[in-house]
């Protein structure tokens, strides 16, 4: 497992939509695709519940491409604690690039970022990563 910090964070930081007068649901979604990750899951997501940055402006989709392990079971047990914040799908096993560009669809972030489902962030990488951004 890898602890992310604000520098990697920037480094897969996708995009910022920048139209303008555009109102989002939340400030970043986090695309976590996950495949027979269901050991890790649990520090990954905490690792975004417990950021400094207010949670309720964070959005997470977790995507499960098709998982033979306990990976639907963590990601379903989330979602029911955080149901404001946490999208689940679940699908064929189709690769990391389709479930991120699922995830993409679906994103309701000003700012969109990956997590792999095996790798942790510090608490502070998102207020680090706003605070820059919104410069």
């Amino acid at each position: 497992m890898w602890m992310l910090s604000f520098i990697p964070l920037l480094l897969v930081l996708l995009h910022t939509r920048s139209e303008t007068n555009k109102t989002y649901a939340y400030d970043i979604s986090v695309i976590v695709p996950a495949y027979n990750t269901g050991r890790y899951l649990s520090d990954c997501l905490s690792s975004i519940v417990k950021q400094v940055f207010d949670f309720h402006r964070i959005q997470i989709i977790l995507i499960n491409d098709g998982s033979t392990d306990e990976t639907e079971e963590f990601c379903k047990n989330f979602q029911a604690a955080f149901p404001d914040n946490i999208l689940y799908i679940k699908q064929e096993n189709r690769g990391v690039s389709a479930a991120r560009n699922r995830g993409l669809d679906l994103a309701k972030g000003k700012y969109i970022t990956f997590l792999d489902s095996d790798d942790v962030w510090e608490r502070n990488a998102f207020q680090l990563l706003f605070d820059f951004s919104e410069k």
